[in-house]
């Protein structure tokens, strides 16, 4: 699609493999576009939620191979039912730890090292902790498995595949010494436009407060009586 828009080069049949000039530039440029676009935003595509189970007097786990950066307000001790605070800054961290307490109702972490930390440490093997996270991996090949870049022309993008289309354009247009201005600003508006709709937006009322999200649940019904 973009050599399409481009009219420029020469339509290689083949990507991935080829030793086309034309091919390794373009596939080069397309990796370049996916993984600055993952960083852009936190895509709904690529969240993912990760289950720990603690071991007691066990302070550190593993993160997910694929993790990239946290997600907001996402961790929980839902055997607990309780919100897990955090991140945790290097200071805040070490002051916690400086206090010796080693339980009590809140519960903290801190990312270092590619692990989670938890404080204070767990005394209890089989709490359920679950967390969000944005993945690394925007690329999935023809199988389902998913990875970070493309490395095969049957490869499909987990971001909408426009936008890495788009991004290509006005890269190749500024290697080749061409005009970019208007693709790129025309790239930044369709990116802007997507991020809007990617997890959609909540109903502005302006009438009557909306009930608020219960954090009991109650059955539809009569209640038995």
């Amino acid at each position: 699609d973009a050599l399409l828009e481009l009219g420029e080069l020469e339509t290689p049949t083949a990507f991935a493999a080829s030793t086309n000039n034309t091919a390794k530039i373009l596939f080069r440029m397309a990796n370049t576009e996916i993984s600055e676009l993952r960083r852009r935003h936190d895509w709904q595509a690529l969240m993912k939620d990760q289950s720990i189970s603690t071991v007691t007097d066990q302070e550190e786990y593993d993160l997910p191979a694929d993790y990239d950066r946290y997600a907001p307000d996402a961790y929980n001790d839902r055997s607990n039912r309780r919100v897990i605070h955090g991140p945790l800054t290097a200071s805040q961290y070490q002051s916690l730890k400086r206090s010796d307490i080693e339980s009590g109702f809140y519960r903290y972490f801190r990312l270092r090292g590619n692990k989670i930390l938890f404080y204070p440490v767990p005394q209890t093997t089989g709490d359920n902790i679950v967390f969000e996270y944005v993945s690394r991996f925007a690329v999935e090949d023809s199988g389902g498995t998913e990875k970070q870049y493309f490395t095969a022309d049957s490869d499909v993008a987990l971001i909408d595949e426009y936008l890495i289309t788009l991004g290509v354009i006005w890269r190749a247009r500024r290697q080749l010494g061409l005009r970019y201005d208007a693709e790129k600003l025309r790239y930044e508006n369709e990116v802007s436009k997507e991020i809007a709709r990617d997890k959609g937006m909540g109903t502005i009322n302006l009438g009557r407060p909306r009930r608020k999200l219960a954090h009991v649940q109650l059955p539809d019904g009569d209640f038995g009586l």
